[in-house]
């Protein structure tokens, strides 16, 4: 019950996150807003962890720790919120939202192919669950009943690859809170290690130079994303901490469906009322088959 908690609120935070940073992401390009994000959360964290005395760690740990939480940080943050952030521009929150809840099948396609985990009759029955669940919800492209656009295809890859991308980390997670006992201070180092790399792109691209300066209320919406991500991010390192990856990932596939209500309410996504039954049945089907999936 100790990790369940923090995971139930980890679920929570990360609905939050997709939704405001679908919110701020209609006023500001990809890369501006993604760099944002991970420097307010990283600077949160960071924070945090000097107060509760997870920095104090980091000097005795090995850098092979360090260097997990680096990876970790890089594939989660850096890879994942950017596809994430690509995903939500073409598809929306609440699309966007189910596609991820695919990270466990991916998961047990890894575990299949590279630790030498086969498929059991559960797993096989929760994986054609999922693909059904997400060919539901890619099949049309929105409010309308028009055919999938390449937009459309561009939005569903992004979110396939945010799913991959999150379920390749805990792996990583695990490895560094071996060395550094700290998840605020791992998660911390994560997402500063990936504010420092977005950073520099930005500069080297001279993205800032070419856009428009960021006004006032999207500066409000990047600081809540922010907010609601470190926090999320936290509770879900130190749910991996506390307890097996599985459970966390089971209360994990809250997400989705708390996306999907949101953001057919006050998120932005409206959606009539058959894309919405599809979207719904969809999401459904995701979570009951990441949901077998996890159990098996």
């Amino acid at each position: 019950m100790a990790g369940v908690l923090p995971a139930l609120g980890a679920a929570i935070g990360f609905a939050i996150f997709q939704l405001v940073n679908r919110r701020a992401l209609q006023t500001v390009d990809v890369y501006r807003g993604t760099a944002s994000i991970l420097a307010i959360g990283a600077a949160l964290l960071m924070a945090v962890a000097g107060i509760t005395g997870g920095l104090a760690l980091v000097p005795e740990a090995p850098v092979s720790a360090l260097l997990f939480c680096a990876a970790a940080g890089f594939v989660h943050f850096f890879c994942g919120w950017t596809f994430l952030a690509w995903s939500q521009v073409r598809l929306g929150a609440a699309r966007a939202g189910i596609l991820i809840g695919t990270v466990p099948l991916f998961g047990a396609l890894v575990a299949a192919a590279l630790l030498d985990e086969p498929l059991s009759s559960l797993d096989l029955v929760g994986l054609v669950l999922v693909v059904v669940g997400v060919w539901i919800v890619s099949a049309r492209s929105g409010v309308t009943t028009a055919a999938p656009t390449r937009r459309t295809h561009l939005g569903i890859a992004a979110g396939l690859a945010t799913a991959l991308c999150w379920s390749s980390s805990p792996v990583l997670i695990r490895q560094g809170l071996e060395g550094l006992p700290s998840p605020t201070a791992g998660a911390g180092l994560g997402m500063l290690a990936s504010a420092l790399v977005y950073a520099l792109g930005v500069v080297l691209t001279k993205r800032r130079a070419n856009r428009s300066p960021i006004d006032g209320a999207t500066r409000r919406l990047l600081l809540i994303t922010g907010i609601a991500a470190s926090s999320a991010i936290w509770m879900q390192w130190t749910a991996f901490d506390l307890t097996a990856v599985a459970t966390v990932l089971a209360v994990l596939q809250l997400t989705p469906i708390t996306v999907v209500i949101l953001a057919s309410r006050i998120g932005g996504d409206r959606l009539d009322g058959r894309a919405l039954q599809r979207v719904l049945a969809g999401a459904l089907l995701t979570v009951t088959g990441s949901l077998l999936l996890v159990l098996g």
